[in-house]
C-alpha cells in the first residue's frame, strides 16, 4: 500500500536521502529522549516518528530507506543515553510499527501527499496521524518500558500515544507541504520577529509562573500561519513543544506549578494544550495556502479568460451568467451592461435553447462542437461552435464553463469550398469521358464515376492506387517512360489503347494526358481523361447492321415508304416510292419533301384532289396535318392508280411517309356500292310486291272476319285470326328491312346539328306514345355534333322508343339523355332509362337485326330498332353499345352510350 502514496517532489539520490534521514531522525530522537527522560522515558521517539512519517511521504520511492535509517537512529540514540541493547530495539521497532500503520492507512483510503494542502486532506492525514500510528507505537513502547524497567504500563501508554500525537502533528505536516521551506526561508524576518515573541510569551510564563500567559500562543501561530505558512507553524510549534516540555519534566514552570508537582498530570495538561495551539496554527496554515492557491488560480484563470482567443462564459447552476470576457461581448455583439442585464439564462428569445443547454451540462455531458446560431444584439446573424463542459463541487453541478467561437467567416468559406467541391465531383460524375488524376509520385486522387465503369473498380478502391498498376494497357516501362515525359511538361493526345475491366472485358479507349505543376513550378502530378470508344464502335456496328435490315424490310414491303429528317430532307426510301415519284431521273437521299411533291405536280404524276385549285395552299395543308397518322389522306395519279397515304412522326422531328396502293380497293368499293344499290332496289322491288299478296291476305280476312264471321266455326275463326295477325307482322317486318337497308345512305349533306333540337324533334314524333305512359324524358345540356339531321332524329327516337316500350310493370318510364364530353374527337352521350334491363350476356345481341329479348307477343316490335340506331350511328362516323360496367344492376334500367363526332 506504500506504493499507493504519491509525491510530485522528486526524490534525491540514495546516499542523500540517507544523511537526511539519519541527520533529522536522530536529532529528533535525541531530543525526544532527553525531554522525556526525566519522566522515565515515557516517549522517546514522539518527535522521532513524526520526521520519519514527513520523509516517508516526501519521498516515497525511498520509504524502505527512510525507515531503515530511521529505526537505526533511534535505536542508536536510546543507545547513547544507557539503555540495553533490548530496550533500544523495542523503541525503535515502535516507531517504525508506528510510522507503517500511519503509511498503510492512508494508502488504503487513497490519500496522496498534495491532500496536505487543503482542509479536507489534512483532516484526512490528522485520522491516520494522530489515532491509529500512535496507538500502535503507544502499544509497544509501553511495554517495552514497562518490561525493562517496571513502570506502569497504561500510564506509560497514554503518554506515549499523546506525545506520539503530538509529535506527529507538529513535524509531519511541514515536511510533507510543498515548498514549506522556501516560504519560511523568503520570510525569516518575520518568523524571527515572531519566534522572539513566542520566547518572550515562555519566559513570562516561568518567570511569573502564570499559565495564563500561555493563551497567547494559539494566537501566534494563528499569525504565523497566515502570513508565513506551516512551515513556521511547524518550526516554531516545535521550539515550542521542547521548551515547554523541557521545563515542565525538568519540575518548573507555569504547567508543572499548576498541578501541584504531579508530572504525569502536567505532561498530559502540556500535550492537550501543545496539541490546540500547534493544530489550529496547522489548519490556519493550510486553510491560508489554501485560499492563496484558490486566488492564484483564480487570478491565473481570469487572465486566461480575458486572453483567450473564444468566447468563455460562466454560469452558475442556474444558467446565470457570473464571469465573460470581452471576446464574448464582440462574439454576441454586446456590452457588458446588456450582458449582465439579462438575467437568468440570457435574452428571452432564447432562454428556451439555453436552458436545453443547461440541462445537458447539469447531466454531466461535455459538449463539445455543437453549432450555434444567434442574432446579436446589433443584428449580425453569426454562425458559432459551442464548447461547454460542466462544473462540480463535491460531485454536484454547481455552473458551466461555456466557450465560444466564432466560425462565420469559417463556415462561409467551408461552406463555398463544399460547394465547389460538391460542383465538381457532380462535373467530374457528369462527365461521359473517364477523369483520372494522380499526385506527383503517380498515386490515383481523382478517380469518377466514367472510369468506374471503363475498370469496374470503385473510386474508393481506385484512389491511392498506383497508375501504372491498373489493368491492361501498355507495359510497365511504356507507362514509366511517359510520366518521365511528363514531368518535361510533354502532353498526350487521342491515345489509343486497350484496356481490360475488372471483369474481364476489354474495352478501346482514348487517353489523353495532361501534366499538373504547382506554382513553385514543380511537378505535382497529372490529369489524364479516359473515352470509351467500344460502346461508339458497337453503335456504329449497330448502326450499319439497322441501316441493313432497314433496306432490307423496306424492299420486303409493297408498299411505299421514305423517311425524311427533322429538316424534312430525304433519308431512305425503297422502290416502290422511288417509282411512284415522276419527274424526277434519279431520286436520291438529300432531296427535300417540298422539291419531290412539286416536281411531282409539275410533271403530272400527281393530281390535286378535286375542287382544290391552290397547289401551295394544298402543299401547306399536307405539312401541317403531317402528324395525323390517324387520319389518312387519298391520292389520284393519272394513269388510274389510287393511293392511300399516311405521315408517321418520329421522336427526333422526323417523319416516316407511307404510300399504299388502295387501286383494287377502290375498283371493288365501286362494285359494291353497286351491289349495295341493286340490293337496295330489290329491297323497294321485293317489299313493293310482297305488298301486293299482303294487301289481298288483309283485305279479304277482314272480309271473312266481319261479314262471314257467324258463318265460320269457332275454330277457322282463331285460324283466321292468326293469319290476319301474320300478315300485319310481316308489312311491319317488310317496313322496318326497308328501313334497315336505307339507313346510313341518306343524300343529306354532313352539317353541324344541335343536338338539343335534335331531341326535341324526336320527343315531338312520340307525343302520343309518351303521354299514354306517362313517360319523362329528363334531358340535360347538349352540345353541337357533326352529322345528318334527320339521321340523329332517328337515332334518339328509336332509343327513346325503345326504353318506353321495354319499361319496367311496376313504375312508370323515366329517361335521361345527357353529354359526358369530348375524348378524341368525339361526343359522347348516354341514354339511361329504369326499365326491366338488359343482362350483360345480351350486350351484342341486341343490336342484331330481328333479334328479341323475350317472349314475341309481351312487346309489340320487329326487333329492327337497335340495329338502325347503330348503322345509323355508324354511317355518321360514330358508334353506340350497351354500358355493362361498373356495378350496375340489370335491374336499375339500361344505358346506352353513343358517340358522334365533335363539330369541325
Amino acid at each position: 500500500m506504500l506504493a499507493d502514496i504519491e509525491s510530485k517532489t522528486t526524490s534525491p539520490d540514495l546516499w542523500r536521502t540517507a544523511l537526511i534521514a539519519a541527520l533529522g531522525v536522530l536529532t529528533a530522537a535525541l531530543v525526544g529522549i532527553e525531554l522525556t527522560r526525566s519522566a522515565g522515558n515515557v516517549a522517546s521517539v514522539w518527535l522521532a516518528t513524526g520526521v520519519t512519517i514527513g520523509l516517508i511521504l516526501r519521498w516515497p520511492e525511498r520509504r524502505v530507506i527512510v525507515l531503515v535509517v530511521s529505526g537505526a537512529m533511534i535505536m542508536l540514540a536510546n543507545l547513547f543515553y544507557g539503555d540495553p541493547v533490548p530496550v533500544a530495539a523495542g523503541l525503535s521497532m515502535a516507531n517504525v510499527a508506528g510510522s507503517v500503520v500511519i503509511i498503510a492507512g492512508l494508502g488504503m483510503i487513497g490519500w496522496k501527499p498534495t491532500e496536505i494542502e487543503d482542509g479536507k486532506g489534512i483532516l484526512r492525514f490528522a485520522a491516520m496521524a494522530l489515532l491509529a500510528g500512535p496507538a500502535v507505537g503507544a502499544v509497544i513502547g509501553a511495554l517495552v518500558i514497562h518490561l525493562a524497567y517496571g513502570a506502569p504500563y497504561l500510564a506509560v501508554a497514554e503518554r506515549w500515544f499523546l506525545s506520539d500525537m503530538i509529535g506527529n502533528f507538529i513535524l509531519a505536516p511541514a515536511v510533507i507541504f510543498r515548498d514549506a521551506g522556501n516560504r519560511l526561508v523568503r520570510h525569516w524576518r518575520h518568523f524571527c520577529l515572531w519566534l522572539a515573541g513566542l520566547v518572550g510569551v515562555g519566559l513570562a510564563s516561568v518567570a511569573t509562573d502564570m499559565m495564563l500567559i500561555l493563551l497567547a500562543v494559539p494566537p501566534v501561530m494563528v499569525v504565523l500561519a497566515s502570513g508565513i505558512g506551516i512551515a513556521a507553524v511547524g518550526a516554531a510549534g516545535a521550539l515550542v513543544a521542547v521548551g515547554a516540555t523541557w521545563t515542565t519534566v525538568s519540575g518548573f514552570g507555569p504547567v508543572f506549578q499548576a498541578v501541584d508537582g504531579d508530572l504525569g498530570q502536567a505532561i498530559q495538561l502540556l500535550q492537550v494544550f501543545l496539541a490546540f495551539s500547534i493544530g489550529i496554527g496547522q489548519l490556519v496554515a493550510v486553510l491560508m495556502a489554501q485560499r492563496r492557491r484558490a486566488e492564484f488560480d483564480l487570478q491565473l484563470y481570469r487572465t486566461t479568460i480575458d486572453n483567450a482567443p473564444e468566447g468563455v462564459l460562466l454560469t452558475d447552476l442556474k444558467g446565470k451568467f457570473v464571469l465573460w470576457n470581452d471576446k464574448l461581448l464582440e462574439i454576441l455583439g454586446t456590452t457588458e451592461e446588456l450582458l449582465a442585464g439579462k438575467g437568468r439564462l440570457g435574452r428571452a428569445e432564447y432562454r428556451t435553447d439555453n436552458a436545453a443547454i443547461l440541462a445537458r451540462l447539469a447531466k454531466g455531458e461535455r459538449i463539445r462542437g455543437m453549432p450555434f446560431r444567434r442574432l446579436t444584439d446589433d443584428g449580425r446573424p453569426i454562425v458559432a461552435e459551442l464548447d461547454g463542459v460542466p462544473i462540480l463541487n463535491d460531485g454536484n453541478f454547481a455552473g458551466a464553463a461555456i466557450s465560444i467561437r466564432d466560425i462565420s467567416h469559417e463556415f462561409e468559406l467551408r461552406r463555398q469550398a463544399e460547394t465547389r467541391t460538391r460542383e465538381l465531383e457532380a462535373f467530374l460524375d457528369a462527365a461521359a469521358e473517364g477523369i483520372v488524376g494522380t499526385d506527383a509520385n503517380g498515386n490515383i486522387t481523382i478517380w469518377n464515376r466514367a472510369a468506374e465503369a471503363i475498370y469496374g473498380i470503385s473510386a474508393q478502391e481506385a484512389r491511392g492506387t498506383p497508375v501504372r498498376d491498373l489493368p491492361g494497357g501498355d507495359p510497365i516501362a511504356v507507362k514509366e517512360d511517359r510520366l518521365r515525359r511528363l514531368k518535361r511538361g510533354e502532353k498526350f493526345r487521342n491515345l489509343q489503347s486497350m484496356r481490360i475491366s475488372r471483369d474481364g472485358t476489354e474495352r478501346q479507349v482514348e487517353i489523353s494526358i495532361n501534366p499538373v505543376f504547382d506554382q513553385d513550378g514543380n511537378f505535382a502530378g497529372t490529369a489524364g481523361s479516359l473515352r470509351d470508344l467500344s460502346e461508339i464502335r458497337r453503335a456504329e456496328a449497330r448502326s450499319q447492321e439497322s441501316q441493313r435490315q432497314l433496306a432490307d424490310a423496306t424492299r420486303a414491303i409493297t408498299d411505299a415508304i421514305a423517311i425524311f429528317d427533322a429538316e424534312e430532307r430525304l433519308v431512305h426510301f425503297n422502290q416502290n416510292y422511288a417509282r411512284l415519284v415522276g419527274g424526277i431521273e434519279r431520286l436520291r437521299p438529300g432531296m427535300s419533301w417540298e422539291f419531290i411533291v412539286r416536281t411531282n405536280l409539275e410533271s403530272g404524276a400527281l393530281n390535286l384532289p378535286e375542287g382544290v385549285t391552290d397547289r401551295d395552299a394544298w402543299i401547306e395543308h399536307r405539312r401541317s396535318n403531317r402528324f395525323n397518322a390517324d387520319r389518312p389522306f387519298v391520292l389520284s395519279l393519272p394513269d388510274g392508280t389510287w393511293l392511300v397515304g399516311r405521315d408517321y412522326p418520329m421522336e427526333d422531328g422526323g417523319f416516316i411517309s407511307v404510300r399504299q396502293d388502295i387501286t383494287e380497293l377502290k375498283q371493288r368499293e365501286a362494285e359494291l356500292a353497286r351491289s349495295n344499290r341493286d340490293l337496295e332496289q330489290f329491297a323497294f322491288i321485293a317489299s313493293h310486291d310482297l305488298r301486293e299478296p299482303l294487301r289481298k291476305i288483309q283485305s279479304f280476312g277482314g272480309i271473312l272476319s266481319s261479314e262471314y264471321a257467324d258463318a265460320i266455326p269457332e275454330e277457322a275463326r282463331t285460324f283466321l285470326g292468326f293469319m290476319t295477325n301474320g300478315a300485319d307482322r310481316m308489312e311491319n317486318l317488310i317496313d322496318d328491312l326497308l328501313q334497315f337497308s336505307r339507313a346510313g345512305r341518306s343524300q343529306e349533306a354532313m352539317e353541324d346539328v344541335d343536338l338539343a333540337a335534335a331531341v326535341s324533334e324526336a320527343m315531338d314524333n312520340l307525343l302520343v306514345l309518351i303521354n299514354d305512359t306517362d313517360a319523362v324524358v329528363n334531358v340535360g345540356s347538349l352540345p353541337r355534333v357533326r352529322g345528318r339531321h334527320g339521321d340523329i332524329v332517328r337515332i334518339f327516337q328509336n332509343l327513346i322508343a325503345n326504353a318506353i316500350k321495354y319499361r319496367h310493370p311496376d313504375r312508370n318510364p323515366e329517361i335521361s339523355i345527357g353529354s359526358e364530353g369530348n375524348q378524341d374527337g368525339m361526343v359522347r352521350i348516354s341514354v339511361r332509362d329504369n326499365g326491366s334491363g338488359i343482362a350483360a350476356e345480351h350486350a351484342e345481341t341486341v343490336f342484331e337485326p330481328f333479334r328479341r329479348l323475350g317472349r314475341r307477343d309481351a312487346v309489340a316490335g320487329t326487333g329492327m330498332g337497335l340495329a338502325i340506331v347503330r348503322k345509323l350511328a355508324v354511317g355518321l362516323g360514330g358508334g353506340i353499345w350497351l354500358d355493362v360496367s361498373g356495378d350496375r344492376a340489370e335491374a336499375d334500367g339500361a344505358c346506352f352510350r353513343l358517340e358522334l363526332p365533335e363539330c369541325g
